[in-house]
């Protein structure tokens, strides 16, 4: 699979083709974080998760799953089915029909967005040459500090941990109509590439891994 990439920069894009204007910049485009959980994390999601996203500037944020309600956000209980990772996909499809904006950044309940991270996306956004943002994903390694983990982007796939979507790819091919798989990111990310959908890796947008204890870097 080609992948592009950013190489780290996200200033003077590309290709520009403005419309009209969001926070000030060239683009009337409107963000959604959609943070997927199972129940099992509600403390991380309250504490550390959600304290990473509300202030970020999104126009929406909806945490679809199994929560609670609270200030900030909208809750969308969705309770476990099969209990396999295709709940994951249901849930991102009941976020997204959920939601009319524009750009999607999924979110899984054991990771962070960087402080950064919205005006990282924002400036990206100029630029009309990608479909799907793979951002970096950091751990704290116990010996080594702060370290990059694997998104599968050098293996030509995105993660599950996170992501971000033109609302368009979606709405062409919904979660739900992917391989049912445990796979299921790698097999997404797959039948998208073979779809034409342009896959751009952004290692200036950061998600941090939040469970260390699970040694993600192994």
């Amino acid at each position: 699979w080609m992948w592009a990439s950013f190489h780290g920069s996200t200033s003077k894009p590309k290709l520009l083709q403005p419309k009209m204007s969001v926070a000030g910049e060239n683009m009337a485009i409107s963000f959604a974080c959609i943070v997927i959980t199972d129940g099992r994390r509600k403390a991380l999601v309250d504490n550390a998760i959600l304290p990473s996203v509300l202030p970020q500037g999104f126009d929406d944020i909806i945490v679809v799953g199994q929560h609670h309600e609270g200030a900030g956000y909208r809750y969308l209980c969705v309770p476990g089915m099969t209990h396999t990772t295709n709940d994951a996909l249901v849930k991102r499809d009941v976020g997204t029909l959920a939601t009319s904006a524009d750009v999607l950044c999924y979110l899984c309940d054991d990771h962070a967005l960087y402080p950064d991270f919205f005006d990282v996306l924002r400036q990206l956004c100029r630029d009309n040459t990608w479909d799907v943002l793979a951002p970096s994903r950091w751990g704290i390694h116990p010996e080594r500090g702060e370290i990059a983990l694997n998104m599968g982007v050098q293996d030509g796939y995105l993660g599950g941990h996170a992501g971000v979507f033109r609302r368009s790819v979606i709405v062409r091919q919904p979660w739900t109509t992917m391989p049912h798989h445990p796979q299921w990111d790698v097999l997404s990310s797959v039948e998208h590439q073979a779809n034409g959908v342009r896959y751009v890796y952004a290692p200036n947008l950061r998600v941090k891994d939040l469970e260390p204890e699970r040694q993600p870097w192994l």
